[in-house]
């Protein structure tokens, strides 16, 4: 229950409004919160650590029998425009709410409260205030919730997690934690391939979130207070949870990875497959999303309410991670949509809704969802966003939908500007559907788009790069030609990552010395554009630790811990990054990271993650890289079954 309130020193010079909101946001609990009050105004964005905000759930602690501290693995600036975050948060903390009838029994009370990794200088203030990480909600320390949750959505945050069990004075290795330390669990996309972190895991949480986290919150609250050996063998048990702990991995004479298996001298009770199958949710349309989610203090990444209408994608892009592992492909009805939309824009107050998906113009009511939306949306003078579009003619059609009421840009991703290349991607585009789609928007009266290209994928040649220059350089002319403003258009090009679960996942990293040249080749055309034309890639340092990190296995453990030492985190940062620093790290874990990142793999060769099964066969996986070798696409679901292994068919 809340207590008395203190009140705010009269040593903190703040305006009224945010006394008012520190005033609201301290509670009983908060002994710790209460020693940085008076200094919240020393660090950037002060807002970020106060909770309170408008949608917070403030649950009575007392009457709870589960506690989960939800964590995002990155800034609060960036955690809160993660929508997989606000869907556990209210469905922990309001199960009834979202759960259809009969899919699970939520039990309950379940209370829920959200973290998140305190920037460099808050860090700094709470190591010399003594103060451990704590919930937003309660201001308590992680280390008395039941279990303690983190959403892993890019590689780039595992260092970050370390830095925040060290700050949570939670032990970093699951090895060392004792009966009275939380359930340390890991979510999100990138925990198809956990093995990086898994030593600083209990669980995993491998695949759709919304059915798996009530199961685990209903298998701990009936074992609450058991020893910790206890409950790791009960959630063992649950469908899509794997426990690191119960496994080992082997490596050959040369420190290559051979296979992960089951250790031998595990307890009875104790289950632990060869493959763990990653939790589908299949009546996705009867999930209620969040209606009235958490609005943030501060602006966010992307600046928009959100709502998901479609999950998984049906065009399986061979390089796309999130395109694979979210197969199959599940819509919401029209109905639910325009309602939640609408419910979304009411209760929120944002000028800008995001209707979320990998690939929006695959819903199959999609123009009609925009022609409804529009009307209503347009009175209350909200924007409405979409991702990205695909370059075809329903793009044409959907961005004469789109003309929002405020400036903004469109965004396509070409990925490759050769057919030859796109072919082989399977990216299922034509040159003159690029050019007429540019023609159309411009004449719709947009003039700002962005353009998202790969550049190193294999067999790729001077002329593939030199046809990204060409390209943009036409569709410059083409938007200047009907348009009726001068264009601007933002090209960004990124190395490609091979990621586990896709067709690319054999292929190597490009390496230094040829992407220098491309980069260089680039920088050099795109100078001759002019300034309305913005040029922006990845560096190789940057992809060496990307690829690194996605295809890692146990042992890339001891080099985030390493890295954490030497203050290798929130790594997004580009003027944070330092490469040294990371080759000294796994120099000193004994890693031989270049082999990891440019060596080749075969259909033999055992990969970290075959543990996890993504149903979606490894088999048509390996065929689909051969298809991208011979040049050769293959139909989009919706066009043809193409027997991947998900059954979609019956």
């Amino acid at each position: 229950m809340r207590g008395e309130l203190p009140e705010i020193p009269e040593s903190l010079d703040a305006p009224s409004f945010l006394r008012r909101v520190l005033q609201a946001a301290l509670y009983e609990r908060g002994e710790g919160f209460a020693r940085l009050l008076p200094h919240l105004l020393e660090v950037r964005l002060p807002a970020q650590y106060l909770g309170g905000e408008f949608g917070a759930v403030r649950k009575d602690w007392d009457s709870a029998r589960f506690g989960l501290a939800l964590g995002f693995p990155d800034l609060y600036t960036l955690g809160m425009s993660y929508l997989g975050m606000q869907i556990l948060y209210h469905l922990v903390n309001s199960p009834e709410e979202a759960t259809p009838t009969r899919a699970v029994a939520a039990g309950g009370p379940y209370l829920c409260e959200r973290f998140f990794c305190p920037d460099m200088d808050m860090k700094e203030l709470m190591e010399r205030k003594d103060v451990v990480l704590y919930t937003l909600e309660s201001k308590r320390p992680l280390r008395e919730f039941d279990a303690v949750g983190f959403s892993f959505t890019h590689e780039g945050t595992y260092s970050n997690l370390p830095r925040m069990l060290r700050l949570a004075n939670i032990p970093l290795w699951q090895r060392d934690r004792r009966d009275e330390d939380p359930i340390v669990i890991g979510g999100g996309e990138c925990m198809l391939n956990p093995e990086p972190v898994a030593d600083f895991l209990d669980a995993v949480a491998v695949g759709d979130g919304e059915e798996l986290v009530l199961d685990i919150a209903h298998c701990l609250a009936e074992l609450r207070g058991a020893s910790r050996a206890r409950r790791l063998a009960e959630l063992s048990h649950i469908p899509g949870v794997y426990i690191p702990g119960f496994y080992r991995a082997v490596y050959d004479d040369e420190g290559r990875f051979l296979r992960l298996e089951p250790r031998e001298d595990l307890p009875s009770g104790v289950y632990a497959p060869q493959r763990i199958t990653k939790r589908l949710l299949n009546d996705f349309d009867r999930w209620r999303p969040p209606l009235k989610p958490v609005i943030p203090w501060v602006d966010t990444a992307g600046g928009s309410t959100n709502l998901e209408i479609m999950r998984g994608c049906p065009q399986r892009c061979r390089f796309c991670h999130a395109g694979h592992i979210y197969l199959p492909t599940r819509t919401r009805s029209t109905e639910e949509i325009i309602s939640d939309a609408l419910e979304l824009a009411r209760y929120t107050g944002s000028d800008w809704l995001t209707l979320q998906s990998l690939s929006l113009l695959d819903h199959p009511k999609i123009v009609s969802i925009l022609e409804q939306l529009r009307p209503d949306l347009d009175r209350r003078t909200v924007s409405l966003g979409i991702p990205s579009l695909r370059m075809d003619s329903l793009s044409r059609e959907v961005a004469e939908l789109m003309r929002r009421p405020k400036e903004s840009s469109l965004t396509f991703a070409p990925e490759a500007a050769t057919q030859r290349l796109r072919d082989a991607v399977n990216k299922r585009i034509k040159a003159d559907d690029i050019a007429a789609t540019f023609e159309h928007c411009a004449r719709a009266g947009w003039h700002k788009f962005k353009l998202y290209f790969i550049i190193g994928f294999p067999g790729e040649t001077d002329d593939d790069i030199q046809a990204i220059v060409n390209l943009t350089r036409e569709l410059k002319r083409i938007a200047k030609k009907h348009g009726g403003r001068a264009p601007r258009i933002n090209v960004s090009v990124n190395a490609l990552i091979p990621k586990p679960h896709t067709p690319l996942q054999w292929a190597p990293l490009v390496g230094e010395d040829a992407l220098r040249r491309k980069h260089s080749h680039l920088r050099a055309e795109f100078r001759a554009m002019g300034k309305r034309v913005h040029l922006s890639y990845t560096g190789y340092e940057e992809a060496f630790v990307e690829t690194l990190l996605s295809r890692g296995d146990r042992r890339l453990g001891q080099v985030l811990a390493l890295a954490e030492q030497r203050d290798l985190v929130l790594q997004g940062d580009a003027e944070r990054f330092d490469f040294e620093a990371w080759r000294q790290c796994w120099d000193e874990a004994g890693l031989d990271a270049a082999r990891e990142v440019h060596g080749e793999r075969n259909y033999e060769t055992r990969l970290p993650w075959d543990h996890i099964d993504s149903l979606v066969r490894k088999r048509f996986l390996w065929s689909e890289w051969q298809h991208y070798l011979r040049g050769s696409p293959t139909p989009s679901c919706y066009e043809e079954c193409v027997h991947c292994g998900l059954g979609c068919e019956e």
